[in-house]
């Protein structure tokens, strides 16, 4: 009986020419609610609810254009640091828009697990001098022979002497955390840790360390400061930086390009370039 219901109801649609309008429209919202998923959430910073570079509105479209292309060249520069944290930023420029080639390519092929099985080598048995990674390269070397041999004197490479003063700790700390938000696209927060971090270093000019540190977060401030869309404060970071280093360079092949081309501006301004 409900059958038969059902195909009285159909036909009659049928013949009203809605039928077929009827099922577009449930394959829409079906669709919406498939792509809408739960993690295609905004963050922290977006507009929300998050939209595509389909978006009606151009406005949100355009937005949702230039999102996808700033995060991609953040993927880009954390894919060899920290695989886990590209394949999430992949995944998000995925939301903004579902046929980027790079986005769809990288979530497939990253490998969110590293497995290094290095080579034992026996090493001859006189003394010899080595140079330790600094802890910053450690996951770089980790193909690398590991060498058995008898005790021999080593030498610790680091660029930036490590005193143990609390100062020190905290300030390394928030140069850590701020970094981390950048990669997680929490620019704002971002920005206002390393603000903090180069006022803490402002009285120690001179100390072991300081001017290494305060280049960091000068970058870290700039980074921030171009994917907040403030250019001109953005520059002026890099340009203090610039003053504490003036052989900085930024590496091209996993910065993104609107950070480079501030970056050479200051140098132009400094006439460095």
């Amino acid at each position: 009986m409900i059958r038969m219901h059902f195909m009285r109801a159909e036909r009659f649609l049928h013949r009203l020419g809605l039928f077929s309008i009827c099922l577009g429209l449930a394959a829409t919202v079906f669709s919406e609610a498939h792509a809408a998923g739960p993690r295609c959430v905004a963050w922290p910073g977006e507009i929300s609810p998050l939209p595509t570079v389909d978006h009606e509105d151009s406005l949100r479209s355009e937005w949702a254009s230039r999102r996808a292309e700033e995060l991609a060249a953040l993927a880009r520069t954390v894919e060899k640091s920290n695989s886990s944290e590209a394949y999430r930023v992949w995944q998000h420029v995925l939301c903004l828009d579902s046929e980027n080639a790079a986005a769809r390519k990288a979530v497939a092929t990253i490998s969110l697990v590293q497995v290094h099985q290095p080579q034992v080598l026996q090493v001859a048995a006189e003394p010899t001098v080595e140079r330790v990674a600094r802890v910053e390269d450690a996951f770089a070397n980790l193909a690398q022979p590991i060498r058995v041999g008898p005790q021999r004197a080593v030498e610790v490479a680091q660029s930036v002497p490590e005193p143990s003063d609390r100062a020190t700790d905290d300030v390394d700390r928030k140069l850590g955390q701020a970094s981390a938000l950048v990669r997680e696209a929490r620019f704002r927060e971002a920005l206002a840790l390393a603000k903090e971090v180069q006022a803490q270093l402002q009285g120690k000019r001179g100390e072991p360390g300081t001017s290494v540190r305060f280049v960091r977060a000068a970058v870290l401030a700039a980074t921030a400061e171009v994917a907040l869309g403030r250019k001109l404060e953005a520059r002026a970071s890099f340009e203090r930086a610039l003053e504490m280093q003036p052989g900085l360079e930024l590496d091209a092949a996993t910065t993104s390009p609107k950070v480079i081309r501030v970056f050479r501006g200051a140098k132009v301004l400094r006439g460095q370039e």
